[in-house]
């Protein structure tokens, strides 16, 4: 190993308000994490471009690197975080032919808020109607048609400047339990998966998707042990190997309470092991997400020394995220925002509310 991993490079981290705290900040220098995620308390409402502007400013020069990703859970429906002038679509669910349009109008506006990385879409299916984490928020329960219409949506995100990512990997549309509160169990035969939830993971492999997002979700046939997000045998050997994905692969986040039976160390140190790239650490939960960051960092730091993490493996994933880096940096120079404010826009309004209208007519 001739130069050593960049241990920022592993890690997006939520911050607490629409300022940095003093702590925030010099933990941020510390950390030098590779991004940060936005949520509905980071935007002040009557000043939201120039605050939100401002915000990921600071956190840059906090952060001390040139680039940095800039990331929102943004799918419309209910995980929506922004307030008006912002387009507040409908679950993917509603968009059918129109899915395309919607990735338009969502990536120009958080274009204009300076996002570059939106966790969307979701390619789950919605196969199990006891699932209340899932429902709308998939395009389908028809896994065809979910590929289809997760392809028309990342390829045309992209096409604003806005990298897309797939998520929740192995698929957390077949569950019952939700992963922000327990650990949920996909118990399906390998056979199904093929058929089923892996169908527009593959599918977006192919269509050359840079990012997918792991679930904390446990699948027996898969590993009967560890949820997906911090498990080699679906990330390295079923994920990449056998679906063949190079790109990025990030977590869900970590503080959900799927995970609780684990040390912020241990959840840091499977997931790289298990060749994911990037630790999401979203929410406060009693430690803020760039501290949580700093002590995983430690962890990471032990495992190497003590030779339960390959430094060499780290590189690798270091190479991946900068990779990425680049290529956000080039999809955002293809495109150019244009003169008008992409904010306010009646063509996106008048979307937003046609098929809010359609919602009404089901």
């Amino acid at each position: 190993m001739n130069t050593p991993p960049d241990f920022g490079l592993h890690f997006i981290v939520g911050l607490s308000g629409t300022v940095l705290t003093d702590t925030e900040r010099s933990a941020l220098r510390e950390l030098q994490p590779v991004g940060i995620i936005l949520f509905r308390h980071n935007f002040a409402p009557e000043n939201l471009v120039q605050s939100a502007n401002a915000l990921v400013d600071d956190a840059r020069r906090a952060i001390g690197r040139e680039q940095i990703l800039v990331s929102i859970d943004h799918e419309g429906g209910r995980v929506h975080r922004l307030s008006p002038p912002v387009s507040h679509f409908p679950a993917a669910a509603n968009w059918g032919d129109r899915a395309a349009e919607v990735a338009n109008a969502m990536g120009k506006e958080l274009r204009e808020l300076g996002i570059n990385l939106s966790f969307s879409p979701v390619v789950d299916i919605f196969c199990e109607p006891s699932n209340t984490v899932i429902g709308p928020r998939a395009f389908s329960s028809d896994p065809a048609e979910v590929a289809r219409l997760g392809i028309s949506f990342f390829q045309a995100l992209e096409k604003t400047g806005v990298v897309a990512c797939g998520k929740h990997f192995p698929g957390h549309g077949g569950t019952v339990a939700d992963s922000h509160f327990e650990l949920p169990v996909l118990a399906q035969e390998r056979s199904v998966l093929d058929s089923r939830e892996f169908v527009p993971f593959r599918a977006l492999i192919a269509a050359n998707i840079h990012v997918l997002m792991t679930g904390h979700i446990v699948t027996p046939v898969l590993d009967p042990d560890l949820p997906g997000s911090v498990s080699k045998p679906v990330i390295e050997t079923t994920l990449r190997k056998e679906l063949g994905f190079n790109g990025v692969v990030i977590t869900d986040a970590l503080e959900m309470r799927a995970l609780q039976h684990l040390s912020l160390s241990e959840k840091a140190v499977l997931a790289l092991g298990a060749t994911t790239d990037i630790l999401l650490i979203g929410q406060h939960y009693g430690v803020a997400p760039v501290e949580q960051g700093l002590e995983m960092a430690r962890g990471i730091k032990r495992a190497l020394e003590n030779g339960s993490l390959n430094g060499e493996l780290l590189c690798t994933s270091n190479s991946r995220v900068r990779d990425l880096l680049r290529y956000s940096e080039n999809i955002m120079k293809e495109v150019q925002p244009s003169s008008e404010a992409a904010l306010g826009c009646t063509s996106h309004q008048a979307l937003c509310d046609a098929l809010h209208q359609e919602v009404k007519r089901v």
